[in-house]
């Protein structure tokens, strides 16, 4: 396969799972991040970045793909509303605070609170 059909290859992988209805933060991730291995893993002149666009998500998804990519959440472009985001996180309780949320003293102090 040359190059041209590589990227074009790549490019669409990329669009067929962003477009998926039931999304799954988590396994985005995984799969994500495996393709970006292989790409290393071979040397292949690609970067997934040119291919991603953001990616506008549920809160549920959001948390379930942040807790799977921890400090690298930003890598792949999935949002969340941010007031989306904080009235799912203050709704829940805080022994099922998702543990990527656990080390933000300000989210647990918060929940606590209320």
């Amino acid at each position: 396969m040359d190059e041209l059909h590589k990227v074009r290859f790549t490019r669409h992988l990329c669009e067929c799972y962003r477009k998926v209805k039931e999304f799954n933060g988590e396994q985005f991730y995984l799969t994500m991040q495996s393709v970006e291995d292989f790409i290393k893993e071979k040397k292949l002149s690609i970067s997934l970045n040119n291919f991603l666009d953001e990616k506008n998500v549920t809160p549920e998804v959001f948390v379930s793909y942040v807790n799977q990519a921890k400090g690298d959440y930003e890598k792949f472009k999935l949002v969340c509303d941010n007031n989306e985001l904080n009235d799912y996180l203050v709704g829940l309780m805080p022994g099922t605070m998702p543990s990527c949320f656990r080390h933000c003293v300000i989210v647990v102090f918060l929940i606590s609170y209320i």
